[in-house]
């Protein structure tokens, strides 16, 4: 699915959790681009493996700081994803993404911190 950002989508994972009844869901921050409802992304583990899932729910509680939650298809489990660090827009080449994600989380992180 194309989306209409100048950018790819590019989001940076904090954490992953199980919703009975509804299935996976990823948190974390974007770093670049729009999800939207039935966009297919790959989450990528540490090894630059990639794992298909498809977006089926996404959250936002507040403000830009606060993490965002996005429902996905495709795992059936959160062991299949708990390495994964990042999910970008289908297809996307990331060799440039993967040595900023670490910089961006702790951006983020000290962003939070502040608001406290």
């Amino acid at each position: 699915m194309e989306t209409n950002s100048p950018s790819p989508f590019v989001f940076s994972i904090y954490d992953f959790f199980y919703i009975k009844g509804r299935g996976v869901v990823i948190t974390g921050h974007p770093m670049s681009g729009v999800a939207e409802l039935g966009q297919e992304i790959d989450l990528l583990d540490t090894c630059g493996i990639r794992k298909q899932v498809t977006i089926t729910g996404i959250e936002r509680a507040g403000l830009r700081t606060t993490p965002i939650g996005l429902l996905l298809r495709g795992p059936k489990t959160i062991e299949e994803i708990q390495e994964c660090g990042l999910a970008v827009e289908r297809g996307l080449k990331t060799t440039s993404y993967v040595p900023i994600i670490e910089a961006y989380r702790k951006e983020i992180d000290e962003q939070s911190k502040s608001m406290d």
